[in-house]
């Protein structure tokens, strides 16, 4: 398996555009509440969370969003991998990634997903 990695996503136009596409490229009505991705909502999130780049071999595959709650909570809002990049365990790989090490003194953790969601066992 290629090395994956998290690299922190800083507000630019550059990465807003990267987080739209990646985002908007697993966004289906059926299984995806938050609909697609606009600037507005997409600026909204990189202020509101913290929004990282997920990496394979250097290369931007997909991202991952959190956001820290009081005490030692934390929610995922979202992993989103591009489609040609899943099935390949990137998302699970993120996720022990972003445990292990961002969220580490975290004790609690949320998230929401959709019962159809294809990658609903890593959770």
């Amino acid at each position: 398996m290629k090395e994956v990695s998290l690299t922190k996503a800083i507000l630019n136009e550059e990465n807003i555009n990267t987080f739209i596409l990646i985002q908007n490229s697993v966004a289906n009505p059926k299984t995806f509440r938050m609909g697609y991705v606009t600037e507005e909502k997409a600026c909204l999130r990189f202020i509101d969370a913290k929004v990282f780049f997920i990496k394979e071999d250097g290369q931007t595959v997909g991202t991952l969003e959190y956001q820290l709650g009081a005490g030692d909570y934390a929610y995922i809002q979202s992993i989103a991998i591009l489609p040609e990049f899943q099935g390949k365990g990137i998302g699970r790989q993120s996720l022990v990634f972003l445990l292990s090490n961002q969220l580490k003194r975290v004790s609690k953790i949320g998230l929401n997903t959709h019962p159809k969601n294809k990658a609903l066992s890593i959770y």
